[in-house]
């Protein structure tokens, strides 16, 4: 659960200020998908990914960090906060569904939509989780049924699609913030000004604060996220190029490979790449057979 924390309403700082744009990665770069094959959710999941070229998020309270989609909520709300987030409100424009009578007087209300935004931000979210390494023992451990699942090479031109939230997570000591104002600001906005660069930078601090910053001591997975949301869609679609090629776990049982091998013949990816990993005779990595 987050933490509520109030500040001085006099004193809260324009939500104006917003940082820079979140991390992407170039359609070349290469990132990978960890698969563990251990229990039958994980095959179903696969022979999804295989045969709609469709892959399935988690839930936030699925995966194994506690403080995922967890900041510390800012309550700093006040008629000048909430003034300057109407600014970009436009009545039958809108983003969301707000009642046109602003009442400025009553701010906890204005917090409550501020609490609801958050809620059903976090309860839609669906997280992909990609790394940018390949030869860590550690993640072929944790989330490839310590050697025995498979990981899936994709390359950024995968997803392309704009409806979906992307970026490379950030890793920091420190808690991230997220202030009511930003939230307000974020919902007030404008559907037709949704590609604007001030709008951008809105929902990229937004987007930071909630799905792109993690406790810096998750930084060896060097996460890429993907995210959709779940209410309208049971998985992210992705395009069959940017998936290069299958590795093999350095333990997978022959029998899961064989099974393995027969999905990917009946299917578009017939003629891709499988290649199987090894543990490295001289160093603490994971290399690929020739």
């Amino acid at each position: 659960m987050s933490i509520i924390i109030e500040t001085d309403h006099n004193k809260a700082k324009s939500s104006s200020a917003i940082g820079t744009l979140t991390p992407q990665i170039s359609d070349s770069q290469s990132i990978f998908k960890f698969i563990s094959l251990s229990t039958k959710t994980s095959w179903t999941y696969l022979e999804r990914t295989i045969k709609e070229s469709v892959l399935v998020g988690s839930t936030s309270t699925a995966l194994n960090d506690p403080f995922e989609l967890c900041p510390v909520l800012i309550d700093d709300l006040s008629k000048e906060s909430i003034k300057e987030s109407l600014k970009f409100y436009s009545k039958g424009g809108s983003a969301c569904q707000m009642d046109p009578e602003f009442d400025l007087e009553d701010l906890e209300s204005w917090r409550e939509k501020c609490r609801r935004t958050y809620r059903g931000t976090v309860r839609r979210a669906r997280i992909l989780s990609f790394s940018d390494n390949l030869d860590s023992p550690l993640l072929w451990s944790h989330y490839a049924a310590a050697h025995k699942g498979a990981c899936l090479h994709f390359t950024g031109r995968a997803f392309n699609e704009m409806r979906y939230r992307k970026g490379v997570v950030s890793y920091k000591r420190q808690r991230p913030t997220l202030p009511f104002s930003l939230l307000l600001r974020a919902l007030t906005y404008r559907k037709e000004e949704c590609l604007d660069e001030e709008f951008q930078r809105v929902q990229s601090e937004l987007n930071d604060s909630m799905f792109f910053t993690k406790p810096s001591d998750w930084s060896y997975e060097g996460e890429y996220r993907v995210i959709y949301n779940g209410d309208t869609e049971t998985g992210a679609e992705f395009n069959q190029a940017g998936l290069i090629e299958v590795i093999l776990g350095s333990r997978m049982s022959d029998e899961n490979e064989e099974r393995l091998r027969a999905l990917l013949a009946d299917s578009a990816f017939e003629k891709i790449a499988v290649r199987k990993a090894k543990i490295s005779h001289r160093t603490f990595s994971v290399d690929l057979e020739s």
